[in-house]
């Protein structure tokens, strides 16, 4: 290194100033070498770990209430018609077909279940992520339907005003994450404290 050089020039007091020139010259050039390398390595791209990929929910249930065939919305999810549906007063209907807005998923909205339900979804101890696809597609002012919606005693929805929320005919969707069930049994309520609960699918990813 430069040390090197210092101590060699002291020895020598100029006697060998051609060797120390020569020296110099060579340990400028091995410096410019290394520092090349250094950048040249700096700008490889890193290659990203497979084991740090983020894992995806997996769907569990996707019912479309109402409906006779399955439906594949635009995300690749595909809905089936309902199971699991214990219906103290509750009736299947067709909505106002080709009316629905706010939402690129029409045919998903197009059938219902109204009234008061429950279901009791097998599962395995874990955690869920529950949606609620909805609409209001019979009343046209505020107040004529408070529904409320719950999963294993959360509430999605409490007292919800579709209209007042989103208007008629206007796609709307409800969803809380972490559930959590411990019994084996996904338990969902639907019922509400003015007129009836409305409801055109559902859909249950496992966390």
């Amino acid at each position: 290194g430069l040390g090197d050089v210092y101590k060699r020039q002291a020895e020598c007091a100029g006697s060998c100033a051609e060797d120390i020139a020569a020296y110099l010259a060579t340990f400028v050039v091995q410096t410019a070498s290394s520092s090349e390398a250094l950048s040249s390595s700096s700008m490889q791209p890193v290659q990203a770990s497979s084991s740090s990929a983020a894992t995806s929910a997996t769907t569990i249930y996707a019912y479309n209430f109402g409906a006779n065939e399955d439906y594949t919305d635009t995300n690749g999810q595909t809905f089936t018609p309902e199971k699991f549906v214990r219906a103290s007063a509750g009736q299947t209907t067709q909505a106002n077909a080709g009316n629905i807005t706010g939402t690129q998923d029409t045919p998903l909205f197009l059938t219902n279940r109204w009234g008061k339900w429950t279901m009791e979804l097998p599962v395995t101890t874990g955690h869920y992520n529950v949606t609620v696809y909805t609409v209001e597609d019979y009343f046209d002012t505020s107040g004529q339907r408070l529904m409320n919606i719950s999963a294993e005693g959360v509430h999605l929805a409490n007292d919800l005003d579709l209209y007042a929320t989103s208007g008629k005919n206007v796609a709307h969707s409800l969803s809380e994450s972490h559930i959590f069930v411990e019994d084996n049994s996904l338990s969902l309520s639907f019922n509400a404290s003015t007129d009836n609960a409305t409801a055109s699918a559902i859909l249950i990813l496992s966390l």
